[in-house]
């Protein structure tokens, strides 16, 4: 695994010629793609941005600590279900290939409001507009992103031939995996030499700022495959973009 790890990396930085064939050239970019956003993933995750809030929390009396988390959860989920207008977005953009490369450059941007925003809001306006503002930007983020890999997804459909394509995505959830492992042992290595020996005049909440500007580095990082992408078929009838959003709602079972 860590060798395919490897020469994905030296083939991200190999001219075009040293590439096979159009479909390898799509599955070492869309396997070096997962890779890299599992890190970005496991760097700042649930995890951290939960303990986040209840550290923010700490020695306030009466701020529903488990109520924000549970919106932290929650409302990436909820606010999940706009994917089923990504057809129709797409068309309107033109293009699926850089919709779904604006979609991924985009989230980890808004996500940087967190690092950026927290400290000069933490000392001027109140705890509630705080938490409030981190779930907003939490559940944006998650959403552009919902975005970028729908498009994503629909693009393996067209690069990947059906017959070869469950042995490639277990190989790219695997890179994934590895990623995220890599991401989370760092932030909880990280957590327990770093944070946990801060001094006590030091609020604890803010160490945890610094994993999450390496986060959104490698998220952002993990575009970079993307652009080696082909264009595949960009468009869908605008009927059925359209009629495809109240698709679900007729089924009795959603």
């Amino acid at each position: 695994m860590l060798v395919k790890t490897l020469s994905s990396v030296l083939w991200l930085f190999s001219p075009p010629s040293h590439i096979p064939s159009l479909e390898n050239k799509a599955k070492e970019a869309i396997i070096l793609n997962a890779c890299f956003w599992g890190v970005g993933n496991g760097l700042i995750s649930t995890a951290l941005v939960t303990y986040l809030i209840r550290d923010i929390c700490a020695g306030h009396q009466g701020v529903p600590v488990g109520t924000v988390i549970a919106w932290i959860v929650a409302a990436p989920r909820i606010a999940g279900i706009l994917r089923l207008a990504v057809p129709w977005l797409i068309n309107r953009f033109g293009s699926r290939k850089w919709f779904t490369i604006l979609a991924f450059t985009l989230s980890p941007l808004v996500l940087l409001g967190i690092p950026l925003g927290l400290s000069p809001l933490i000392h001027h306006a109140p705890l509630e507009t705080v938490l409030g503002l981190l779930v907003m930007i939490w559940c944006i983020y998650h959403l552009i992103e919902y975005f970028g890999t729908t498009a994503l997804w629909a693009m393996i459909g067209d690069l990947i031939p059906h017959e070869k394509r469950g042995r490639f995505l277990g190989i790219r959830e695997a890179m994934m995996i590895l990623g995220q492992t890599l991401g989370f042992l760092a932030t909880g290595l990280y957590a327990y030499f770093v944070i946990d020996a801060l001094p006590k005049t030091v609020p604890r909440w803010e160490g945890y700022l610094l994993p999450t500007y390496f986060g959104i580095a490698c998220l952002l990082f993990a575009v970079i495959p993307l652009l080696r992408l082909s264009e595949s078929s960009t468009v869908i009838p605008g009927k059925k973009a359209s009629g495809g959003l109240l698709t679900p709602f007729r089924n009795r079972r959603l």
